[in-house]
């Protein structure tokens, strides 16, 4: 059987190839991303940490009086408002079947019965 090839490798290295420099659809094309600010579009990965650099640019854009009236307009339009009102009407929130579970120190939610050991049912006093 030595020197086989399947049928699943040639497939596959017939559509690499097929695919390779100038026979790729996009070979030469800038990408339909490129130059947006938001992580995780245009060759970052999302997650990406910001620099010092990014992160006290975005902070001053978003400090001008347009951003903040830009912001506000799209906050307080009704049908924005109203749309994501609806679209959550009727659906179970994140905390359904879950329930307060405390250690002496710190409080978490977590689903009835599956709470670590040493945890008691409800939360820490506060006052």
């Amino acid at each position: 059987m030595l020197g086989l090839i399947s049928t699943a490798e040639i497939v596959h290295t017939l559509q690499t190839e097929g695919m390779k420099g100038n026979k790729n659809p996009m070979y030469g094309k800038p990408s339909a991303t490129r130059g947006i600010k938001r992580p995780g579009v245009g060759g970052r990965k999302k997650g990406a940490k910001w620099t010092d650099v990014e992160r006290t640019s975005r902070l001053a854009d978003r400090s001008t009086d347009a951003y903040r009236a830009k912001m506000a307009k799209v906050y307080t339009d009704p049908d924005r408002n109203r749309r994501i009102g609806e679209g959550r009407r009727g659906k179970p929130g994140a905390a359904l079947g879950k329930k307060w579970y405390n250690d002496g120190t710190n409080e978490k939610y977590f689903v009835s019965g599956k709470q670590p050991i040493g945890w008691t049912h409800g939360r820490i006093n506060r006052k």
